[in-house]
């Protein structure tokens, strides 16, 4: 069976995070933000790599921030109820729905678009690696 650890596990991954760093995550989350993805930073600093025709990156901290203050300041309206960690190194974002902890995959062109991609950061890889 194939499991997300097996398809990440060639990806590049930084090295963990310090104290600091991680504590500066944590001070900038106001939902109940899964585990599973504290844990993936507390060990990995964000992490990318193929996934088949695919591509994914689980962004480091300081992307985390910089990128969800930013989109914060563009347009609060709408990023207020998305915390962004990721991309597909194109135009697709992908963000925890802060109302229900949903992921999801926001296109940066069309703020119509939201696409449900699980509730796990296993599931999303799952899926994006299962998709042509």
């Amino acid at each position: 069976m194939t499991t997300y650890k097996n398809i990440i596990a060639d990806f590049y991954k930084n090295i963990a995070p310090s104290e600091q760093e991680f504590s500066s995550l944590v001070s900038v989350i106001d939902f109940k933000i899964p585990k599973e993805y504290l844990e993936l930073l507390k060990h990995n600093n964000g992490f990318e790599g193929s996934l088949g025709e695919k591509y994914f990156a689980l962004w480091n901290i300081n992307d985390v921030i910089e990128t969800n203050s930013f989109y914060l300041n563009e347009d609060q309206k709408f990023y207020e109820n998305f915390f962004i960690f990721g991309s597909n190194s194109g135009i697709f974002h992908y963000a925890f729905d802060k109302k229900d902890f949903k992921i999801i995959e926001l296109d940066l062109y069309d703020e119509t678009y939201t696409r449900f991609m699980g509730f796990t950061i296993e599931e999303l890889i799952l899926k994006i690696s299962s998709e042509k």
